[in-house]
């Protein structure tokens, strides 16, 4: 993939009201040497409750081979919750959603 990227990585975090100006990117990679373009938008669907906080995540893998499989991992930072994989190739908009933890809510 590193080789036919054609630009960055594009990832949309879908999180619940009044969530969104409360989420950052703590690290990344080189994103296959073009980088990522983060936009963190509200989602009124999506609940921010004692079980977790919901949130749907969407990447697009920009490549001049559209055949190339993209795996999208949401990895829960505490314990307790599962990881949610979603699969697809590039040039196609992934979508995983996850619950992570109540502590990640602000709870």
């Amino acid at each position: 993939m590193v080789n036919l990227a054609t630009g960055p990585i594009q990832l949309i975090v879908e999180v619940p009201l009044g969530m969104e100006g409360k989420t950052e990117m703590l690290e990344t990679d080189a994103g296959f040497g073009y980088g990522y373009n983060l936009q963190v938008v509200a989602n009124p669907e999506l609940k921010d409750s004692s079980a977790g906080l919901d949130i749907l995540v969407q990447a697009l893998a920009p490549a001049s081979d559209g055949s190339l499989p993209v795996h999208l991992a949401v990895v829960p930072v505490t314990s307790g919750k599962k990881l949610k994989v979603s699969k697809g190739y590039a040039n196609e908009w992934i979508r995983a959603k996850a619950k992570l933890s109540a502590i990640a809510g602000g709870r």
